[in-house]
């Protein structure tokens, strides 16, 4: 099962992203965040790079190793976000 964390703000843009916490395969990684007050159709056109700089903030995320629901809750804590 996958479990998707509450949206919070990136840390290097601004940009809303996730964490996703996949309990089969043990990762923990990041995804860009693009619906509601993140939808890149409906966002201003300024903030569009901010979109394409997240992308590269959740691929240095990378997948990592995570053994538990508390540990994936540890990471998501340094974000003020929750699953």
């Amino acid at each position: 099962m996958k479990l998707i964390s509450e949206t919070f703000v990136c840390p290097s843009t601004g940009w809303g992203v996730f964490l996703v916490y996949d309990e089969e395969s043990c990762e923990l990684y990041a995804r860009v965040c693009d619906s509601g007050e993140w939808d890149p159709d409906f966002v201003d056109e300024d903030l569009l790079p901010d979109l394409e700089a997240t992308e590269i903030w959740c691929e240095h995320f990378g997948y990592r190793p995570c053994d538990s629901y508390l540990e994936a809750q540890m990471v998501a804590d340094q974000f003020n976000a929750s699953f």
